[in-house]
């Protein structure tokens, strides 16, 4: 059985340059669910959901002209962002944590007799640097400008307008399900970041000082310095993204105090701290 996936015909061919698509390696190869399901894709074989080359993020779906309720499971449900969930790739810690940081409000037939007839899912990033770029653009509500319509019979790429962006973040439609699983993973990579950038007398007098409200100032202080080594490479990207109308209006915040808003206030932030201390006494 070929597992290339290859570009869509149809409507699809006509609205998306797709070559980024074409023989996708990799996750998908030998899938157990790839094998289970091929029946069930209308696509021969099954197309990769594309995704956004700023943010990594996968498109969103194009929301209906009429309201979603919110408690009619028969007629709105969610769409993770990440998926197909039995990947063996989002089982793990970081894994989950990623598939848990978007998920999409949809109208049920588009999701489950569109959508997933067509789209097997993203490409899955298995990189924790790239899984941490995508759940900082996810927590900013950022929202990529092109998106999958699955209003008609077969999806189609388009551009979403301004008003349609504008109710994702008004409506709630678009979010994070589970900001704990978020926060965990948040913090976990940020803790591990090299901050030897930080003068040896401050790390020392963290690492030492008898003094505990001192020494839980440096504490987040020191948090802090590695939230800033974490958010370095993303940082650019992300000022482009807010620039560019793409990032949710009330986040107005450069990306390392968005991270830190992220892990929650200073008792959320303890059991982070916690780890970073015990990371540089390992290292004495």
């Amino acid at each position: 059985m070929s597992t290339e996936f290859v570009t869509p015909p149809g409507p699809l061919a006509a609205t998306l340059n797709c070559s980024h698509l074409a023989e996708t390696p990799g996750v998908y190869a030998g899938s157990f669910l790839l094998r289970e399901r091929r029946d069930y894709f209308d696509a021969d074989p099954p197309l990769i959901t594309p995704v956004d080359e700023l943010s990594g993020l996968p498109y969103v779906m194009v929301p209906p002209e009429y309201p979603l309720p919110a408690n009619n499971y028969q007629l709105a449900d969610d769409n993770h962002a990440w998926h197909p969930s039995r990947s063996p790739l989002l089982a793990t810690p970081s894994g989950e944590a990623l598939r848990n940081s978007r998920v999409q409000r949809v109208d049920w037939y588009d999701h489950h007799i569109v959508y997933h007839k067509y789209f097997y899912g993203p490409e899955i990033p298995t990189e924790e640097a790239d899984i941490f770029r995508r759940i900082v653009f996810a927590v900013a509500r950022y929202i990529p400008d092109l998106a999958i319509d699955c209003n008609g019979y077969e999806p189609v790429i388009q551009r979403l307008r301004p008003e349609e962006k504008e109710r994702l973040w008004r409506s709630n439609e678009l979010r994070v399900p589970r900001p704990g699983l978020v926060r965990g993973f948040l913090g976990n990579y940020v803790a591990r970041q090299d901050i030897s950038h930080v003068k040896d007398s401050r790390i020392d007098e963290f690492m030492n000082t008898s003094n505990e409200y001192r020494q839980a100032f440096l504490g987040q202080w020191l948090l802090s310095q590695a939230t800033l080594v974490a958010t370095e490479s993303i940082t650019s990207s992300f000022e482009i993204a807010k620039q560019s109308g793409n990032v949710a209006p009330d986040i107005r915040v450069k990306t390392p105090n968005l991270v830190k808003d992220a892990l929650g206030d200073r008792h959320q932030r303890s059991p982070y701290v916690k780890l970073l201390r015990e990371r540089l006494d390992a290292a004495a």
